[in-house]
């Protein structure tokens, strides 16, 4: 699955094929960031039952991850710098107020949105789970928070051809990204992910020998 991240990003057949380089890397390889909020999910909740939320497990890992994010944040500040500050005309006191914005709403630099996108998802579902929702419950919300989060994202396209410039629905979005900036975030994207991750866990799957 790592490979799967880095050919998706290197996309080593465009010299090739538009149609492979397409299915590969727009296609087949969009299968890793699923898998890796899918597994975290299934590592973090098989500690504990779905009736049974060890918040001091939960909140030792939320913090590992977001150490790890800052420790890449730093790596990455001279590239933030550069195209945030020296690269642009908005001035540096309104580039700070969107420096921490993206910090906390998407992600400081472009590439590290999973690691606090997986931190949004894991306290979302470990904070249900601790008021009692059933993870199928779960499930369904997130998973309506998943199609919202598609016509930010994949679907704009038709969701701009019900909601033109101009209307209600279309200024909604527009304010709302002023805020969270991308729906590919730990709450419209990752939730649903990890709740998956979650119910595998929770989930006595036997399967006898010669299955």
């Amino acid at each position: 699955m790592a490979i799967l991240i880095v050919t998706l990003h290197a996309h080593p057949f465009t010299g090739i094929s538009k149609v492979v380089d397409y299915a590969l890397s727009y296609g087949l390889t969009r299968v890793a960031v699923p898998f890796f909020f899918i597994a975290s999910g299934f590592f973090m909740f098989r500690k504990m039952t779905e009736s049974n939320t060890d918040w001091h497990t939960i909140k030792k890992y939320v913090k590992r991850i977001f150490r790890i994010y800052c420790v890449w944040t730093l790596i990455y500040m001279p590239i933030i710098i550069w195209t945030s500050f020296l690269n642009d005309n908005q001035g540096i006191a309104q580039e700070l107020i969107i420096l921490v914005r993206n910090f906390f709403m998407t992600a400081s630099y472009s590439q590290l949105w999973f690691l606090p996108a997986l931190i949004v998802a894991i306290l979302c579902v470990g904070y249900l789970l601790s008021r009692k929702w059933t993870i199928n419950s779960i499930l369904i919300l997130s998973g309506i928070l998943y199609i919202i989060g598609l016509f930010g994202q994949s679907y704009y396209g038709l969701f701009v051809f019900f909601f033109p410039e101009g209307s209600l629905g279309h200024e909604c979005v527009k304010f709302a990204s002023k805020i969270f900036v991308t729906t590919r975030n730990g709450l419209c994207f990752g939730f649903v992910y990890v709740a998956i991750g979650a119910y595998i866990s929770f989930s006595k799957i036997e399967i006898n020998i010669k299955k």
